[in-house]
């Protein structure tokens, strides 16, 4: 981390006391990204929902040979004993599910949906989106087609119930 920031490892503790202090503020920094949109941004428009995703699951496959994000596993596997990093990983899911819930309801049609189902559709591609970004990090296939298949007769079944 100090040689990314251009800095010896005593100035690193100048700011921060520990490693996990530092991991935390990059989770934080991470969550601000997420939950003020700029992370879902890059991704286009979220009026068209299917473009969305399709360019996510390609930033989930070309994240697998990323190490900064294969760290990922590691960090939620410390948050099993760490309350403050659990609580972080929260703010991050949530930010995910909002994000995906707030494209979902600008598919035409969408704003007829009654809440509970509008939930459960983005909680099912959320669901999509978080088994591709496992798949990423163990480096195997995303499945971006049979994700995207998947995502397109969710919203057909969704709004043929219209």
């Amino acid at each position: 981390v100090a040689a990314a920031c251009g800095l010896s490892v005593g100035s690193i503790y100048v700011h921060f006391k520990s490693k996990d202090e530092i991991l935390h503020a990059a989770i934080r920094r991470s969550n601000q990204r997420m939950e003020s949109g700029e992370f879902f941004r890059q991704f286009g428009d979220p009026g068209d929902f299917l473009k969305m995703m399709e360019r996510l699951l390609r930033y989930f496959d070309q994240m697998g040979d990323d190490p900064v994000h294969s760290a990922d596993l590691e960090i939620m596997l410390l948050a099993r004993h760490d309350a403050t990093l659990r609580k972080e990983i929260e703010i991050n899911q949530k930010a995910r599910f909002d994000f995906i819930r707030e494209c979902a309801s600008l598919i035409p049609g969408a704003k007829r949906l009654d809440k509970a189902t509008l939930d459960a559709f983005a909680a099912t591609v959320v669901a999509l989106m978080t088994d591709a970004d496992q798949r990423a990090l163990a480096g195997i296939d995303v499945q971006r087609a049979l994700k995207m298949t998947a995502i397109r007769n969710l919203m057909k079944a969704l709004l043929s119930g219209i």
